[in-house]
């Protein structure tokens, strides 16, 4: 069991707590971004999800199907996660200064432009994906799979 690991959230989760003392605002947006992350986290698979199925192209399955309520259930998972990324970021009252603008819209907009940066500079080249990874592992066994895990950085 990852003791240390869990250890490490608990107390990281225990800190950032304090901010709300110190800072109302700061910890609004805090719990803003986290929030408006783990909805584009979702949103964006399903949207590729969607676009993938609606084209016709084949989708390997998990234990669960849902059927012919998939794409309809998908596409009100887009349409939420859609509207609650784009007002999520809105401020909470107006007027707006630089202490009452909710943070989270910039900061993701920032940390979004980061990644793409990375992906577009250097990450395309080291990305493995999932069934490239299983074929090497066939292939190869277990050491390739060892050597693309520290390539991604997963280790």
């Amino acid at each position: 069991m990852p003791t240390r690991a869990i250890g490490l959230v608990v107390l990281v989760v225990f800190l950032l707590s304090f901010v709300q003392i110190g800072s109302t605002e700061a910890f609004s947006a805090m719990i803003s971004l986290s929030t408006l992350a783990l909805y584009a986290s979702y949103t964006l698979p399903t949207i590729f999800w969607t676009i993938h199925k609606l084209r016709g192209k084949p989708i390997i399955y998990g234990p669960f199907r849902m059927g012919k309520w998939g794409i309809i259930v998908n596409i009100y998972a887009i349409i939420w996660g859609v509207y609650t990324c784009v007002f999520l970021p809105f401020p909470s009252e107006l007027p707006v200064d630089a202490k009452s603008l909710n943070w989270s819209g910039p900061i993701f907009g920032f940390v979004m432009l980061l990644a793409l940066a990375d992906w577009f500079l250097s990450g395309r080249k080291r990305f493995v994906a999932p069934g490239k990874l299983q074929d090497a592992f066939e292939q190869f066994g277990m050491c390739v799979l060892i050597v693309c895990s520290f390539r991604q950085g997963t280790r």
